[in-house]
């Protein structure tokens, strides 16, 4: 089980799909992470600079640098990965089903170990890829931040400390984002890899019903999920921010 597991999550994660997903997020992060040193730069005082564990890519504050009022430069990496990530998360593994089916893998492997052993394992596999495919280039991000800045720099983009103050009540975990901000945008980002690892293995499930012959259309059960989710959360839970911070 173990050995099928680690073996499906290798064989996903090589494939060009994932390499090329995995290639556009780190793409963005670089991105993002030359915006912001490129806002720090203009700042004299290091404890005015914008804070790196605030400034990810992630974070909808990415895109509010302090030089934006002046001119200065703008990251638009948050708004360009919300805009494609249900295609990054449905590219790398909507097709795999087809592919295997199409080469008679599916048979064998059901035959060798079994429906239910050959499906968890394939899930999990599914989740796990994805997973780390969408953590590995935020958790760098978070590590260049901590590196390139001054450990002083806790500037905030543009917004007043009054209104941060109510802002914050609104996360997810406040009480950690006020006693650790490490700590948080690790854990969230960390959460945002379990989120898209679900939402793969609901695609890569849908992609085994008969009538989704076509590999557009896998796309579209993801999309539907991600949405609609969303639609509930806004609803629902109009007292917590469902964005990153």
């Amino acid at each position: 089980m173990i050995r099928s597991i680690r073996t499906n999550t290798a064989r996903i994660l090589t494939t060009l799909p994932a390499i090329l997903t995995f290639v556009i997020l780190f793409g963005l992060v670089l991105y993002n992470f030359v915006i912001q040193v490129l806002t720090n730069a203009e700042i004299r005082e290091a404890s005015q600079m914008n804070d790196p564990l605030v400034m990810l890519t992630l974070s909808d504050y990415s895109s509010h640098s302090l030089g934006a009022g002046e001119g200065g430069p703008v990251s638009l990496a948050n708004e360009y990965l919300m805009l494609i990530y249900p295609a990054l998360v449905a590219f790398p593994v909507v097709s795999l089903w087809i592919s295997d089916r199409g080469s008679g893998m599916v048979n064998y492997l059901d035959a060798r170990s079994g429906r239910k052993v050959f499906w968890f394992g394939k899930l999990t596999a599914v989740f796990l890829s994805t997973f780390i495919i969408f953590t590995l280039p935020f958790l760098l991000e978070i590590l260049l931040g901590l590196i390139s800045f001054p450990a002083s720099a806790k500037g905030l983009p543009g917004v007043d400390y009054s209104y941060q103050e109510d802002r914050v009540k609104l996360f997810f975990l406040p009480e950690l984002w006020t006693k650790s901000r490490l700590l948080y945008v690790i854990l969230m980002t960390l959460l945002f890899g379990i989120v898209s690892g679900i939402l793969a293995c609901f695609g890569f499930a849908c992609s085994t019903l008969p009538f989704m012959r076509f590999r557009v259309l896998n796309f579209l059960p993801v999309v539907a999920v991600l949405y609609g989710g969303i639609l509930l959360g806004q609803t629902f839970c109009k007292r917590t921010m469902l964005n990153y911070m």
